[in-house]
């Protein structure tokens, strides 16, 4: 990921100093961030399909084991999913459990 910084010295009348920092972001950049938004959309897809197959619940534990999915794509794409209302969340003990809508 490229993300350019610039700094400018900015004087005002009172001969007082600032410095203004912009960022630059780079069309790398913008393509990153797509590419990770498509990977945890693919993530959420998966978890849906997996509770599809499996009567609409799990741990997300069990979940996460059997999926494999990558990284916190787990997290992401259930977080997208329970943003959608595609998923009910409840906490039981230790576990986290999770069921379609």
């Amino acid at each position: 990921m490229t993300i350019e910084m610039q700094f400018c010295l900015i004087y005002n009348s009172n001969s007082e100093v600032g410095i203004q920092l912009s960022y630059i972001y780079t069309k790398e950049t913008i393509k990153m961030q797509d590419t990770m938004e498509q990977e945890i959309g693919i993530s959420a897809g998966q978890i849906y399909n997996y509770l599809a197959e499996n009567e609409g619940q799990s741990t997300f534990t069990k979940l996460k084991k059997d999926l494999d999915l990558k990284s916190n794509f787990a997290e992401l794409g259930l977080g997208w999913l329970a943003r959608e209302e595609k998923v009910e969340l409840a906490k039981s003990g230790n576990s986290l459990k999770i069921r379609l809508r």
